[in-house]
């Protein structure tokens, strides 16, 4: 048999993720099976084994990936001012987008209420994600005279509330809502009248 090429591996495992993530979105973790993702991907059960051992591990890779790419998106351009870089994380709500990463997300809150392992991976992600959030939003919570970690709180608050209205709505504008947030972290535009 043929080996095939790193390249090739890695371009296969996406595809998997990426079928996972259409099956999760549309029926849940708990329904979704393996011989779903396997057809969603047009793959033979014995063939996605050789990538994931079991559906939690497919699970783990995605809540991986999902905290990779956040973190991408609040470490972006450091040499930009704090308010410049959380206008520019919360600005992907803005662009237009599939809704299958925020419908997964919705589904993966829901029923983490009742499975211990989906929990503690949401409640991971979330940790790192606030983490994150509180050394990007420091300087200006100390500005306003706020609670640091607080504020990364509420930031990702509204990270949250803006993927749980993009999986429902796809098309909602949520532009306005994300003005007037960092309208009130901006110094100068808070003492205007």
């Amino acid at each position: 048999m043929p080996k095939i090429s790193a390249a090739r591996k890695d371009a296969r495992r996406d595809e998997i993720l990426a079928a996972a993530v259409r099956c999760f979105a549309r029926q849940g973790f708990q329904k979704t099976t393996i011989h779903d993702i396997c057809a969603e991907a047009s793959l033979s059960v014995g063939a996605i084994y050789s990538y994931f051992a079991s559906k939690d591990a497919i699970v783990a890779a995605l809540a991986d990936t999902g905290r990779r790419a956040t973190a991408r998106l609040v470490d972006n351009d450091t040499t930009a001012p704090p308010i410049e870089r959380l206008r520019t994380l919360l600005g992907a709500f803005e662009r237009a987008q599939d809704p299958t990463v925020y419908q997964l997300d919705v589904r993966a809150w829901g029923e983490a209420i009742g499975d211990e392992r989906l929990r503690d991976m949401t409640l991971a992600g979330q940790a790192a994600l606030v983490g994150r959030l509180a050394g990007l939003t420091e300087s200006l919570a100390t500005a306003a005279g706020l609670e640091p970690r607080a504020l990364a709180d509420l930031v990702a608050a509204v990270v949250v509330g803006c993927e749980v209205r993009k999986a429902i709505s796809p098309d909602d504008d949520v532009g306005p809502l994300l003005d007037v947030f960092l309208a009130l972290l901006e110094p100068h535009r808070r003492a205007q009248p």
